[in-house]
């Protein structure tokens, strides 16, 4: 489900008006999936979006700032709304075996995770070192002003 309506493209694009619902959606479509690779936030999913859906990133670490945050909204380039797992890569071989505890990190207005001050552990570091699997991208019933 894309996140504008016909209808709300119309009232928004008044040159719009001659096009047949067809030739509006299809461009509609195209143009999400369009902005969304532009954005990067085309993460794992078949069809590039922009809505909420289930998606996977790798980061190679916390942020060069502080090495307790991961930065969520660099790779995705979209609202994060839940995080499922936090996995790390330990021993370099691409299994993710070692998960991170839920209970040592929260999510910070859907920007970061950020490990709590009594975290068992710390987030490693190298490519693709962590693998993240959340639910990201913008509801359908509100999408952002902007």
């Amino acid at each position: 489900m894309p996140l504008l309506s016909l209808t709300e493209l119309r009232e928004s694009l008044p040159a719009v008006q001659r096009l047949s619902d067809d030739m509006l959606g299809r461009l509609r479509d195209r143009g999400e999936a369009a902005l969304a690779v532009y954005l990067r936030a085309d993460t794992d999913v078949t069809v590039p979006s922009l809505v909420s859906a289930s998606r996977t990133v790798y980061l190679d670490g916390p942020t060069d700032e502080d090495s307790r945050v991961l930065d969520l909204w660099s790779q995705l380039g979209l609202p994060v709304t839940a995080v499922s797992s936090v996995e790390q890569d330990t021993d370099g071989d691409r299994a993710y075996s070692t998960t991170v505890s839920s209970a040592d990190y929260e999510l910070v207005d859907g920007r970061t995770l950020e490990l709590l001050p009594n975290a068992s552990d710390g987030w490693g570091s190298g490519r693709r070192y962590i693998r993240v699997t959340c639910t990201a991208g913008y509801d359908e019933s509100s999408t952002p002003d902007d």
